[in-house]
């Protein structure tokens, strides 16, 4: 979803949310019984049109950093260390 520049609404549960999810900023990271917290989020995106094409960009840029080629070369300089 964030490469196509879509906001994100995970859950604490997934591994790398606290790495990618910027709460409030490119999305939001829903803890156990926060369901009201997703509902509050739908209700301001609905009165800010603005308000999710804003999360869906800012998550664009920070994707970036977990193309393949980017993987690929982190993973290269960390063997080049071995």
């Amino acid at each position: 979803a964030m490469a196509c520049g879509l906001p994100v609404a995970v859950s604490e549960k997934a591994g790398a949310a606290g790495n990618l999810v910027n709460e409030g900023v490119n999305g939001i990271i829903i803890r156990s019984n926060e369901q009201d917290k997703l509902a509050a989020l739908l209700l301001k995106a609905a009165a800010d049109k603005s308000l999710l094409p804003q999360m869906g960009s800012q998550g664009t840029s920070i994707i970036h950093n977990y193309t393949f080629k980017h993987i690929q070369t982190a993973i290269e300089k960390y063997m080049q260390q071995l």
